[in-house]
């Protein structure tokens, strides 16, 4: 592995109650925010509480400040900005490689013992599309390469992650718990676009000593009440629950996809189901809620999805503007490959990458798509997803 500048010995540790990754792809537009972030991590930590941070300094504005992708342990600090100690310098890294994602969680895990690990994937995110985008790089990390970074982990050190949480918007999605299944115990998420001012880590991280990750990622629900105009939903998932829920989708797919709804009445339920920012996720719940009064004879299999979303999700919130999030969103419209390629966002590269790309056809890869043929029900309602 290539470094800049020495690498810093990392002395034995001993075993804490959490260790804490926090994955700040953060070369784009919100650079500040996440550092802003780590800053208030800085001045949160307790002596049980490790967190380690590896941080990308490409979109960094300060001339004289780093450029670099760097590794660095979290020691507390009540000084503005970013002050810990740069374990490792990596140069111009790429934080959506999924291959530097699992080098950082295994270096985590192996050299930081603890009770309990908590992911953080902190940037731009897009449900089933994926997360990090690196500006730099032009390049954005699929869904599958996610569950890839952490899958790799997790095979090297026979450890599956307590808690993954997502400080990036749209990922509270079927698409990316049904992914994720097997990688984390628990995750935690918006299904809106979530704001700049992000989680209270400051006043947070005290508290989670002594909790188990089911305790947390309720935690971490409940602290996002305190901003709702930052943060309208959040969800906290207890992933064995999946299968169960993942099934009754399906069953609910076969049924529509049997039933005598036609296109024009399938795209009046999803229009007058829970929407999101993007435009094309909806409310699974309130969907499947919607499809059961357009068509009676989906009762059964509806009812199904609503109680099985009900042990899925463990807690959420969800402010005024938004009365018919219940947790999850799940996708209800077919994706050009050209209008994809902008929702990466502006800074993105087109194609410089096109094996980290998700091209045409990519929603029938996600394993959710594979297992409950969700996508035919997309195609049943076969209509160009919103402007």
């Amino acid at each position: 592995m290539n470094t800049i500048g020495p690498r810093l010995p990392v002395q034995a540790q001993p075993q804490r109650d959490w260790t804490v990754l926090v994955w700040s792809a953060c070369d784009n537009d919100l650079y500040e925010c996440c550092i802003n972030d780590l800053d208030k991590a800085e001045r949160g930590l307790s002596p049980n509480i490790q967190v380690l941070a590896q941080v990308d300094h490409g979109s960094n504005p300060n001339p004289q400040g780093p450029k670099s992708m760097q590794r660095l342990v979290l020691e507390k600090n009540d000084q503005p900005l970013l002050n810990s100690p740069v374990v490792e310098d990596f140069g111009d890294g790429d934080t959506a490689d999924p291959k530097k994602l699992a080098d950082f969680i295994k270096w985590g895990i192996e050299k930081y013992p603890a009770k309990n690990y908590w992911l953080v994937i902190s940037d731009h995110g897009d449900a089933w599309r994926g997360a990090c985008r690196d500006d730099s790089q032009g390049s954005w990390m699929s869904l599958p390469q996610i569950q890839q970074a952490l899958g790799e982990a997790r095979q090297a050190t026979g450890r599956k992650l307590d808690l993954v949480s997502f400080d990036c918007c749209h990922m509270a999605s079927s698409e990316v718990a049904h992914q994720l299944q097997n990688e984390a115990n628990y995750m935690v998420g918006s299904e809106e676009v979530m704001g700049f001012i992000g989680l209270p880590y400051d006043t947070m991280l005290p508290k989670i000593e002594g909790k188990d990750a089911r305790q947390v990622a309720q935690m971490l629900v409940e602290e996002s009440k305190a901003h709702p105009e930052d943060i309208p939903t959040f969800s906290a998932m207890d992933l064995t629950q999946v299968p169960a829920f993942s099934q009754s989708v399906k069953e609910l797919g076969q049924a529509v996809s049997a039933s005598q709804l036609r296109k024009d009445q399938l795209l009046a339920v999803v229009n007058q189901t829970q929407g999101f920012d993007s435009g094309y996720y909806r409310d699974v719940v309130d969907l499947a809620r919607n499809l059961s009064q357009a068509d009676p004879s989906l009762s059964q299999q509806a009812r199904r999805v609503e109680e099985s979303a009900r042990q899925l999700v463990i807690s959420q919130q969800h402010a005024e503007t938004h009365p018919g999030a219940h947790g999850l969103n799940i996708e209800v419209f077919r994706d050009a490959p050209e209008t994809r390629q902008n929702r990466y966002g502006d800074g993105a590269t087109p194609n410089r990458h096109p094996e980290w790309r998700t091209e045409s056809g990519s929603y029938a890869e996600t394993a959710f798509a594979r297992d409950t043929g969700w996508d035919q029900v997309i195609a049943r309602i076969d209509t160009p997803p919103p402007e």
